[in-house]
């Protein structure tokens, strides 16, 4: 049994030493924090052989790696490395004001580095992984949960991107587009006719009217469906309502 901190650990040095000095070179000048065991009742580390048998396990974790407001916290890992393999049977933590749960493997992970994930995240706030901007510049806000089954290969971020394939679910509570009222803005548009958006607003229902002195534009509860290919998402039959 072997425990440590992350903090204290050179895990730059180490994945330099293991031939994956493009991911650490990402990783630079970036907070990596938590509590690792590490345990295994036969293992084998040289020159010739990768390590391999081994169950790891990190409680208390944090990074700001992923670019999110306030980086990703709360980070418990369970996972056993063997044969190359690296199998995740439980990566849990929060972020954006939010959870999210992670099950899969990487195959070959010294190497090829096939990826093979579910994904499941709850309560997010999409606000926190916008990046910030000035006041009243308009941003989309609300509360998603999210679903997805996902493979790829590689764990440099422009490679995994290109090969990323899979399918998955999106649900957006409380959706608003701040700081930009699209009712208001189609009126405006409409000036060019002589008289029309007078008389459109005088015959309005008391609802919009109301909805016309609004500062943003609310949407209805958004529940999408939705496939990854080549590292692109490809929404079908979406369907985006407002006022």
């Amino acid at each position: 049994i072997m425990q440590f901190n992350l903090q204290d650990f050179n895990i730059l040095e180490f994945l330099a030493m293991s031939g994956n000095e493009d991911i650490a070179k990402t990783l630079k000048e970036k907070t990596i924090a938590g509590k690792v065991t590490v345990k295994s009742d036969k293992f084998s580390l040289n020159q010739k052989e990768k390590p391999s048998g081994l169950s790891i396990f990190l409680s208390q974790g944090m990074t700001d790696i992923i670019p999110i407001q306030g980086g990703v916290k709360d980070v418990e890992l369970n996972a056993i490395l063997e044969q190359n393999n690296l199998l995740v049977h439980k990566l849990t933590g929060s972020a954006a004001s939010g959870t999210f749960s992670i099950q899969g493997s990487v195959k070959d992970i010294f190497s090829s580095q096939l990826l093979n994930f579910d994904i499941s995240c709850s309560g997010i706030n999409l606000d926190s992984l916008l990046p910030q901007t000035s006041s009243g510049v308009p941003r989309f806000q609300g509360i998603a949960d999210l679903k997805a089954t996902i493979t790829g290969q590689g764990l440099q971020q422009d490679q995994l991107m290109q090969g990323l394939t899979g399918s998955g679910s999106l649900k957006v509570d409380k959706p608003v587009f701040k700081n930009m009222n699209i009712l208001r803005m189609a009126f405006d548009k409409m000036d060019m006719i002589p008289g029309l958006v007078t008389r459109l607003r005088e015959n309005l229902p008391e609802k919009y009217t109301e909805v016309l002195k609004q500062n943003d534009t609310n949407f209805k509860l958004m529940d999408i469906t939705y496939t990854i290919s080549q590292g692109k998402l490809i929404f079908k039959n979406a369907s985006v309502e407002s006022d």
